[in-house]
């Protein structure tokens, strides 16, 4: 798969309402995997192992991501 179409996702995620002013609507994924880290982390207490089965996840993953966007807290000491 060299490009994602709009046949490729599922109504869920295309059924962005009137004039496309869904959630969704004008976010780059990396927007939209960054919101999804964050709201789970903020639903989990800020237990990441809580947050990682949340998001169907491992921990290694999880961790990975919050790395990649800059989630991580900074180390304590």
């Amino acid at each position: 798969l060299s490009e994602l179409e709009r046949r490729h996702l599922s109504p869920g995620v295309t059924d962005s309402g009137v004039g496309g002013a869904g959630p969704l609507a004008g976010k780059t994924l990396a927007e939209i995997e960054r919101e999804a880290l964050a709201t789970a982390l903020r639903e989990a207490g800020g237990n990441r192992a809580m947050a990682a089965r949340q998001l169907g996840i491992p921990n290694s993953t999880l961790y990975y991501l919050l790395d990649r966007h800059d989630l991580r807290e900074p180390p304590k000491g």
